[in-house]
């Protein structure tokens, strides 16, 4: 299943995420894709590309962010 791959990479990026929280990035990927099919918001067609290029792009920056901030992401 791709959200538990996400989640376990995530996990591997330094930034555990409950599965409240994964179920919460699932719901926008849908909810993204049900809007590019009407207007282009993105070239990016499903949902596994949407999670590897926009979801885990963004959640690599959080353990360098928490870090500079000295917080924790635990």
């Amino acid at each position: 299943m791709p959200w538990q791959r996400f989640q376990r990479q995530a996990r591997e990026l330094g930034v555990p995420l409950t599965c409240e929280q994964v179920d919460l990035f699932r719901r926008y990927t849908e909810l993204l894709l049900a809007a590019n099919r009407r207007i282009n918001l993105t070239a990016l067609r499903d949902e596994e590309t949407l999670m590897a290029k926009y979801h885990l792009d963004a959640l690599s920056l959080l353990p360098v962010i928490a870090r500079h901030a000295d917080m924790s992401l635990e």
